[in-house]
Order: C-alpha cells, then structure tokens, then sequence
C-alpha cells in the first residue's frame, strides 16, 4: 500500500536522524562506540512475562508487549515482577564449573525462577 510505504519511510528517516549523532564513520561504514554511549548495567528487576515465559527488563504498567489478541484476561497480560540474582563473581572464566555449577543450585532467587519457568 502506498499510504503505509510513505509513512514507513518517514519513520525510517526520523530513526536514522535520531540514532546518526551517536555514530561515528569509519572505514567499514558507521559504526558506535559503545565506550562513548553505552552504560552496561547489572538487572536487579525484571518482569516474567506469561505469554512467552521470557524475562523483560522493562514494561509499560506490567503489561506484556506480546499480547496474543486484543481482549484476553489479566492474566495472560500482567507480568511478574521478580528479583534478579546477582552474580558472586563477574565472570566464571577460569573457575572451577563445578563452584558455578554449585551456586546455580543453592541459589534461592534462581529457584524461585524455576518455578515460575523462566
């Protein structure tokens, strides 16, 4: 429909417009520098969605993004909000597997997850 390819190409250029001041040109094309834009950060909250069993970092009023028809009971659109665990050590490189392995088990935020099926 040309209508929607009209509307899709504005989109498309507000995009490109918002996201090109934060990329830098190079020699391969354009490309972010993750140093200069990015802030990684640990979860300590998330949402179980029950739609597709996924953990969310963020949503609008606990409702689930995939909603699967237009009129379905709260229960299939309000998320969960659940605690994160947070990891003992930054990265298990050179560890011995079974001491990950060990946390994994005894964690209790990790078993109320598996509960939920996350």
């Amino acid at each position: 429909d040309v209508d929607h390819q009209g509307q899709l190409e504005e989109i498309l250029i507000a995009l490109w417009q918002g996201i090109r001041p934060a990329l830098s040109q190079g020699e391969k094309g354009f490309q972010i520098e993750l140093e200069k834009q990015a802030v990684l950060q640990s979860i300590r909250e998330a949402w179980f969605c029950p739609v597709t069993r996924r953990l969310l970092p963020v949503t609008f009023r606990g409702i689930s993004p995939y909603l699967p028809e237009p009129y379905v009971p709260d229960e299939m659109v309000l998320c969960t909000k659940v605690t994160m665990p947070e990891l003992p050590k930054p990265c298990w490189f050179g560890c011995d597997l079974s001491e990950a392995d060990g946390w994994l088990e005894t964690n209790t935020e990790i078993a109320k997850l598996r509960t939920l099926g996350a």
